[in-house]
């Protein structure tokens, strides 16, 4: 371990720069987060969010919400694309709290809440295997019961296939879209992933990893990454990028500890 790194203090990422993949947002967490601890952070959003592109099935199935037993969030984006369906048309998010609602992890549990909707199911592993095993802690059958699960339109299969194998009637809706941000070329790209400092980049979705890979070229696969979990890292390694971190708390503050233990131990 670099014992000069760990005696910075809080500065515990000084000397690393760390490429943010994630979307563009005002006091984007895991950039704060990573920036508090020293590391010179290079914004590169590879993944934007949009619309459906056919709004009618989520429409419809915000016109059945009450006839859902269980609204199961797998993102804060989808608690976020239901909330402003319900405001689109014309209907307040905070009187539409489901019957039960159950959300992948902390992040989306907390932005449920921020729209009044309280949680009644948060697995301790942060991902679509985990919150079926959550599930099934509960001991409740599940023959029958309706979810409604408001995905992205790349989400994987993996919990409305373990639901329908308990026997839930599930209906599955794109709520957004992940796309590429427009402006991102591969000299710019390529800019933020090179210099004179040590290069780390994150993932905190697949999908981000994959657009890298496409807006850069195989040059992208020279710098370690650090992924926010296995569903990430296993993406990401199959792609042909180097992990090197990933944190056992799926969360953005999980990711950030792990790049700081990761660089640490260089």
């Amino acid at each position: 371990m670099n014992g000069e790194r760990t005696s910075v203090g809080e500065r515990r990422l000084a000397g690393l720069a760390v490429v943010v993949t994630r979307a563009a947002e005002p006091g984007e967490p895991l950039t704060r987060a990573l920036a508090a601890a020293g590391a010179e952070i290079r914004a590169l959003p590879m993944v934007a969010f949009e619309q459906p592109s056919d709004p009618r099935p989520l429409a419809r199935a915000l016109s059945r919400w009450d006839d859902y037993d269980w609204v199961a969030f797998t993102s804060p984006r989808g608690v976020a694309a239901v909330s402003d369906a319900f405001a689109a048309l014309g209907v307040d998010p905070r009187g539409r709290a489901p019957r039960r609602l159950a959300a992948v992890g902390p992040s989306t549990a907390a932005a449920a809440v921020a729209i009044g909707w309280r949680p009644d199911l948060v697995p301790e592993r942060f991902d679509s295997e985990g919150l079926l095993e959550a599930m099934d802690r509960l001991g409740e059958r599940l023959t029958g019961v309706r979810f409604l699960l408001p995905l992205a339109d790349i989400a994987r299969e993996t919990l409305a296939s373990g639901l329908r194998d308990r026997g839930a009637q599930v209906d599955s809706v794109v709520a957004y879209r992940s796309t590429t941000p427009t402006g991102v070329d591969a000299p710019s790209a390529m800019d933020l992933i090179g210099g004179a400092l040590p290069v780390l980049l994150t993932f905190t979705s697949p999908s981000a990893a994959r657009h890298l890979l496409e807006r850069a070229g195989p040059s992208a696969l020279e710098a370690p990454v650090a992924a926010i979990g296995p569903v990430t890292a296993a993406a990401a390694s199959a792609l042909g990028y180097r992990v090197v971190a990933v944190p056992e708390d799926h969360t953005l503050e999980g990711l950030a500890e792990a790049v700081c233990r990761w660089w640490e131990s260089c």
